[in-house]
């Protein structure tokens, strides 16, 4: 096994057990999660939205059925975490490292799935 390969499953494992661990949360703490979701000037019709997709796309990440399923999980991961920093931003609550460093981690995955699988 390459040393890309390596990388590659080490960051997807540790990626998507955040995301798994946030949309369990967001389905298990539901009021909690609604709570900030109004902090943040958001509705509570998308926490239950937001969690099935965060579980779909882990799914779609790890099992690396469709390549194109597999982008479109990335890109939708990058747009949850610009967004939710962008929110915090506004929102002046000092949670806004968080989506940044997440994306950092997500940057990571794709670079080692392009070099592991080219």
């Amino acid at each position: 096994m390459s040393k890309f390969k390596i990388i590659y499953w080490v960051l997807t494992l540790l990626f998507s057990s955040m995301m798994l661990f946030s949309g369990i949360n967001f389905l298990y703490n539901h009021s909690d999660t609604v709570e900030l979701f109004a902090r943040l000037g958001y509705g509570s019709f998308l926490v239950i939205p937001l969690a099935i997709a965060k579980i779909l796309g882990v799914i779609a990440i790890i099992t690396r059925l469709s390549k194109n399923l597999k982008m479109w999980a990335y890109v939708g991961f990058f747009f949850d975490f610009g967004m939710a920093g962008y929110s915090h931003i506004i929102a002046e609550d000092g949670m806004f490292m968080r989506p940044f460093i997440a994306i950092v981690l997500l940057i990571g995955v794709i670079y080692s799935d392009t070099k592991a699988f080219a």
